[in-house]
């Protein structure tokens, strides 16, 4: 298993992994249950951040032939790409 960050009221724990075959982002109970596949994509998907309040995870993915940061709910719904389009992003990181 990749990078394990908590989600800000300690309940789940996002987490990088191969175990589809490519790195993607995954969500689980604090206790191990409920293992959940959010990126669901053949592309590069990894260094998952949690939105302050829980809602959204915010990851780097290389999906659109560069590494780009992208936003999705914390259900892996509502993908959005948040970066231009030129392949120059770091590790993405919540502001409040």
């Amino acid at each position: 298993m990749g990078m394990q960050i908590w989600s800000p009221d300690g309940r789940q724990i996002v987490f990088t992994a191969l175990r589809d075959g490519n790195s993607e982002i995954y969500v689980m109970n604090r206790d191990g249950s409920a293992v959940k596949n959010l990126s669901r994509h053949p592309a590069v998907d990894s260094q998952p951040a949690w939105s302050p309040d829980g809602k959204r995870i915010a990851f780097v993915s290389n999906r659109d032939g560069a590494e780009e940061i992208y936003v999705m709910d914390s259900e892996g719904n509502q993908l959005r790409r948040m970066t231009p389009g030129r392949g120059e992003t770091g590790a993405p990181r919540w502001q409040p």
